[in-house]
C-alpha cells in the first residue's frame, strides 16, 4: 500500500500537481489572496497566477462572449477558476486591448461556509504612467458588483443543460464549427500566452469540452462530466445552502416549518391544506396568480437563453425539452416562504435573466434544502426523521399526514398567542 501511494505522489509531482497537496490545509479565498500578494509583492494578475496552487488552476471553464464587466473573445476567453468545490471563484481576461473592460482586474467570489453566504471582491492592479501597477483591493460587495450579483450576492451562471457564451455550450452536444475553430485558436497561443499557460491540463478540457459519449460510455460510467455541469452542480449546491440557512435563520420559521417541508416533497399535494381551513380561500387565490407568474417568468428565462445561444437549432430543442417544473423552480417552497415569511425570492436564482426561478442543476437543489430542513427540526422533533422513511408519491403516506397535522397544529397555536 506504501509502495502504491508513493508512485502516485510521483506520478502528480511529474505532472505538476504536487504543490496543491502541500496547500491544500490553507483555504484558498479572498483573504488567502491578500495575504499573498502582501507577502509576494504581487503587482500584476500575471504575477498572481502563477503563485496560485496548481490544483485550483485545473478546474476552470472557458467564456467567449461575456456578459460581465471582463471582456472576452473566442481566442482569448474569460477563465472562470472553480477549484475543488467551488467555494472560491476566481476570474480573468486576456487581452490587453480590453484594459477598460476588465484587463486588469481579477473578480473574487467566496462562499462563507459559517454564515453560509456569497461575497464578492475586486482586485485591480491598474497601469501607472511609468506602466508600474499595485494591488488595489477593493470593498466587500462593492456597487459595480452587486448591480449584476444582487444585493445579497450570489454567483451569476446558466442553468443545467445549456451555457450560452461558454465553451461547450450544450451539454455533451458537439460545439459548431465557430466555436471548434475558435478553441483551435486559443489552444495556439495558450502555452505561451502570460496568463493562460499557467492553466493547468488545457489539453484534458479539450478532451471534456469534444467529449459526446455514446450510450454505452453513459451505461459504462466512463464519461467525464464537463467543466460547464460540474460548475452548475458546485454552484447550485452551495446556493441551495444558502438558501436554506436564509430560511431557518427567519424568526416564522418554528411556525411554518412543517409546510416549509411539505412544499419541498413531490408527494405532498394541495400545500395549500397545510394551512388552517380558514384561510383555504386566501391562499390559493395566493398560490395560482404566484404559480401562473413563475410560469411565466421561467418561460421567457427559456426563450430568452435559446435567443443567446449560438446553435440555435438545437438550443431550441433543449428549450423545448426543458420545461422547468415546480421542483426545478421551487415554486411550492418558493410560495410558502413568500406568502408566509413575506421573504422576497426573485434574487435566489443563480440564472442570468434576473427575476426568474429556475434552479435546474444534476444534483436537486430541493434535495439539499429539504435536508437541512430535517435536520434542524428534528432537533426538537425527532419523529419527522423517523416518518420520512415513508414518504412515497401517494399524498396520503405518513410522512405528508403528519407534516399536515403538524402544521395546522403549529399555526393554531400561533394564531391563539
Amino acid at each position: 500500500m506504501r509502495t502504491a501511494i508513493c508512485w502516485i505522489l510521483f506520478g502528480l509531482a511529474l505532472a505538476g500537481l504536487c504543490q496543491p497537496l502541500v496547500g491544500v490545509a490553507a483555504p484558498l479565498g479572498m483573504s488567502y489572496v491578500r495575504q499573498l500578494v502582501a507577502e509576494k509583492n504581487i503587482s500584476s494578475v500575471d504575477e498572481l497566477l502563477s503563485n496560485l496552487p496548481a490544483y485550483y488552476r485545473s478546474r476552470f471553464t472557458l467564456v467567449f462572449d461575456s456578459r460581465s464587466l471582463q471582456a472576452a473573445s473566442y481566442e482569448n476567453p474569460r477563465v472562470i477558476l472553480y477549484g475543488l468545490n467551488g467555494t472560491f471563484i476566481l476570474t480573468f481576461n486576456g487581452d490587453a486591448k480590453h484594459r477598460d473592460r476588465g484587463f486588469d482586474s481579477i473578480e473574487m467570489l467566496e462562499f462563507d461556509e459559517p454564515t453560509k453566504q456569497f461575497f464578492l471582491q475586486e482586485l485591480r492592479f491598474p497601469q501607472a504612467p511609468d506602466l508600474s501597477s499595485r494591488a488595489e483591493f477593493s470593498e466587500v460587495n462593492p456597487e459595480k458588483c452587486t448591480g449584476c450579483h444582487g444585493k445579497v450576492p450570489r454567483p451569476v451562471w446558466d442553468t443545467h443543460p445549456f451555457w450560452p457564451g461558454v465553451y461547450g455550450e450544450l451539454y455533451q452536444i458537439r460545439p459548431p464549427q465557430p466555436e471548434e475553430v475558435g478553441f483551435e485558436s486559443f489552444l495556439r497561443h495558450q502555452s505561451v500566452h502570460p496568463r493562460y499557460r499557467y492553466l493547468v491540463g488545457v489539453e484534458s478540457f479539450a478532451y471534456r469540452y469534444r467529449f459526446n459519449p455514446s450510450s454505452k460510455d453513459k451505461y459504462d460510467g466512463v464519461h467525464v462530466e464537463t467543466p460547464n455541469a460540474e460548475l452548475t452542480n458546485l454552484l447550485s449546491g452551495l446556493n441551495a445552502e444558502g438558501i436554506a440557512a436564509t430560511v431557518i435563520r427567519h424568526e416564522g420559521f418554528p411556525t411554518y416549518k412543517y409546510a416549509l417541508l411539505a412544499s419541498l416533497s413531490p408527494s405532498c399535494a394541495d400545500i395549500d391544506e397545510f394551512f388552517p381551513a380558514e384561510l383555504w380561500p386566501s391562499v390559493r387565490k395566493s398560490h395560482r396568480a404566484f404559480s401562473d407568474r413563475s410560469d411565466s417568468v421561467n418561460q421567457r428565462q427559456l426563450e430568452s437563453k435559446k435567443s443567446r445561444a449560438r446553435q440555435r437549432l438545437a438550443a431550441d430543442r433543449f428549450a423545448t425539452e426543458s420545461s422547468i417544473d415546480k421542483v426545478q423552480s421551487l415554486k411550492e417552497f418558493r410560495f410558502i416562504v413568500e406568502f408566509a415569511l413575506g421573504l422576497d425570492t426573485g434574487d435566489w436564482t443563480l440564472a442570468l435573466e434576473k427575476g426568474t426561478y429556475d434552479f435546474t442543476a444534476p444534483r436537486s437543489a430541493a434535495d439539499i434544502i429539504k435536508r437541512r430542513m430535517l435536520d434542524e427540526v428534528a432537533r426538537s422533533d425527532p419523529d419527522v426523521e423517523e416518518l420520512r422513511v415513508y414518504e412515497s408519491q401517494t399524498s396520503n403516506n405518513k410522512y405528508c399526514s403528519y407534516l399536515l397535522r403538524q402544521s395546522r397544529f403549529a399555526l393554531d397555536q400561533s394564531k391563539a398567542r
